[in-house]
């Protein structure tokens, strides 16, 4: 299944695209390291999203490690389901999208029967996906496979008023 994708529709959006990929860029082949968030050593999908919304929300507060717990763990789908409620609430305000996604959103998906598991990133080209992989981080053709189900994306509420927003101003 093919997902309907747009571009960036947030303001200043060349700049703001400009910073999107050069913070998921930092990121690419990472390894996968449950617990982890360095660029390079290593990072977990929920770690990857939560620092990207870090950097172009300019949000210092979530920075603090204990804010995202070591023993996060995905691959039980009761505590899955929990973490990624957790995350969500972290990362708040969000709004839930319907329709086409756009760079930056923020997709929940997991096998069509065990329920959410994995979080990914709608990425700066069409029809992309930025995730973490089995074995690093990476981009991926978008699209779902007759398995997988996508549970659920959501949106910065305020990345009109801040995305736009560049450390370097």
């Amino acid at each position: 299944m093919l997902i309907p994708w747009a571009p960036y529709s947030g303001s200043n959006p060349i700049e703001t695209m400009a910073r999107y990929k050069k913070n998921l860029i930092k990121w690419d082949k990472t390894p996968y390291r449950h617990g982890q968030r360095v660029p390079g050593v290593g990072v977990d999908c929920v770690r990857l999203v939560v620092d990207i919304y870090d950097e172009m929300d300019n949000r210092l507060s979530l920075r603090r490690p204990a804010l995202v717990p070591r023993d996060a763990f995905l691959h039980s789908p009761t505590r899955a389901k929990k973490f990624l409620r957790d995350m969500l609430d972290l990362l708040s305000p969000l709004d839930q999208v319907v329709g086409r996604l756009e760079p930056g959103d923020i997709v929940v998906i997991g096998p069509e029967l065990g329920g959410p598991g994995h979080a990914a990133l709608v990425g700066y080209d069409p029809n992309t996906m930025w995730e973490v992989q089995s074995d690093k981080v990476g981009i991926r053709g978008w699209c779902l496979t007759p398995r997988t189900s996508l549970f659920g994306a959501f949106r910065s509420a305020t990345r009109d008023s801040r995305w736009g927003v560049s450390w370097e101003q």
